[in-house]
């Protein structure tokens, strides 16, 4: 009997498991592989109001130490693993977002483009997403972005 989808997925992620936290590891233990995350790490309200009004998105940021938030990041991957397989074993190409809560040591906070009155201050968050995508022709995945 042919193994369907379902079946083929599912060995696909397993052999994934096998390599993919040493991957994790390996590849994202630097800033600079979370694609532009500076743009996302202690911006001041000032900063944030500033790329709302040039950009016409919504602007977030982490607040707390640089090396902790990358360290919330990279852990958030690595318990995220399983999912993250199964991600790569389906043929989909569409991106994943894996989601996280905000420790109290590490702070969120949002200015948005519409709906939100600037002068009550920034919106603070509670959760953060990190938006990850496939690399055709490889096996592994890329940030695509990370904010609160």
């Amino acid at each position: 009997m042919t193994p369907n989808k379902y079946e083929i997925a599912e060995r696909k992620a397993k052999k994934i498991m096998v390599w993919c936290p040493d991957y994790i590891r390996k590849v994202f233990s630097s800033k600079r592989m979370y694609h532009h995350l500076e743009k996302h790490i202690n911006l001041s309200e000032k900063e944030m109001k500033r790329r709302v009004a040039r950009e016409k998105v919504d602007v977030s940021t982490f607040v707390g130490n640089e090396s902790a938030i990358l360290n919330l990041l990279l852990q958030t991957l690595l318990d995220s693993v399983e999912e993250i397989a199964y991600y790569l074993a389906d043929d989909s190409k569409r991106p994943w977002e894996v989601s996280g809560i905000l420790p109290s040591h590490i702070k969120g906070y949002c200015y948005k483009c519409t709906n939100h009155n600037w002068d009550d201050g920034p919106i603070e968050c509670t959760e953060f997403k990190i938006v990850i995508n496939k690399i055709k022709g490889e096996n592994g995945f890329a940030i695509l972005s990370c904010y609160p």
